[in-house]
C-alpha cells in the first residue's frame, strides 16, 4: 500500500498543503503534526479550546482547506476540531447529549467556494464524537449573519471588533441541549465573541467555543 500510495504521489505531481512537499494534500510529517499537538486554552468571554496554534503547518492546511478547495483536508481537520469540542463538552461534566452550533460564514465567501467549509467541518467533527462516545451529538446552524460583515483579513482588533459588532443573530435551540461554538480559526476573539453576545440574546449560553486553530495570545492559558 505504501509503494502505491509514492507511486500515486509521483503520478498526480501535487503538493502537500501544508508544507509544499512534492505529494498529495496532505504528506505523512503534516498528518503526524496534526496527530500531535496537544489542545489549549484560549481566554476569551467562553471557554474557547484551539486543538492547533496558527502556525505552519496546520496554517497552510487550513487556508488550503477554506480557499484553494482542498476538501479532503475537512476529514483530518474535523478530526481535530472534534478534539477541541470534546475538551470544551467534557469540561462540563459527563457527556450528554450536545448541540454543535458553527459560526455562520458570510454568503459572498460560501458562493465564491461553493461550500461553507465551516458547516462542512462541523458535520465532520459532530460524525467523529457520534462514533466515539455514543452519545446523540448534532449539528444545528443557530446563527446567522444579520448585518453588513467585510472579510476579517487584514484588520486588527479594533477593526475586526467593529466589523462583527451586532451582525450576528441567534435562535433559540429547541430543547435546550447544551452547545459548543464551533468555528476553524481564532485569531482576535471578535468573531466568537459576537457569536456568544447573540446566543445569550436568544436565551442560550454556550459551554464554550472549540476551534482548529487559534492565534496564541500572551494572556492565553498555557496547554490544557
Amino acid at each position: 500500500m505504501r509503494v502505491w500510495d509514492a507511486t500515486l504521489d509521483v503520478l498526480l505531481a501535487g503538493r502537500c498543503a501544508g508544507c509544499g512537499a512534492p505529494g498529495r494534500t496532505l504528506c505523512p510529517g503534516c498528518r503526524s503534526a496534526l496527530a500531535g499537538e496537544r489542545p489549549w486554552r484560549v481566554e476569551l468571554p467562553v471557554p474557547v479550546v484551539a486543538a492547533h496554534e496558527y502556525r505552519d503547518p496546520v496554517r497552510g492546511l487550513v487556508v488550503a482547506y477554506k480557499e484553494r478547495g482542498a476538501w479532503t483536508l475537512a476529514g483530518p481537520l474535523g478530526r481535530r476540531l472534534a478534539i477541541a469540542a470534546a475538551r470544551v463538552w467534557g469540561g462540563a461534566g459527563p457527556p450528554a447529549p450536545l448541540t454543535v452550533v458553527p459560526v455562520p460564514s458570510r454568503a459572498e465567501a460560501v458562493r465564491e467556494r461553493g461550500l461553507d467549509t465551516t458547516l462542512h467541518l462541523s458535520r465532520m467533527a459532530v460524525g467523529v464524537l457520534r462514533r466515539s462516545t455514543g452519545v446523540p451529538v448534532r449539528v444545528v446552524a443557530a446563527l446567522r449573519i444579520a448585518g453588513q460583515v467585510e472579510d476579517q483579513a487584514g484588520l486588527d482588533t479594533a477593526g475586526r471588533r467593529a466589523n462583527v459588532a451586532g451582525a450576528f443573530r441567534a435562535r433559540p435551540l429547541p430543547d435546550g441541549l447544551p452547545a459548543v461554538l464551533v468555528d476553524d480559526v481564532c485569531t482576535t476573539g471578535a468573531t466568537l465573541g459576537e457569536a456568544v453576545r447573540a446566543a445569550r440574546a436568544a436565551g442560550w449560553d454556550p459551554l464554550g467555543a472549540a476551534v482548529v486553530a487559534a492565534v496564541r495570545l500572551r494572556s492565553d492559558a498555557s496547554r490544557s
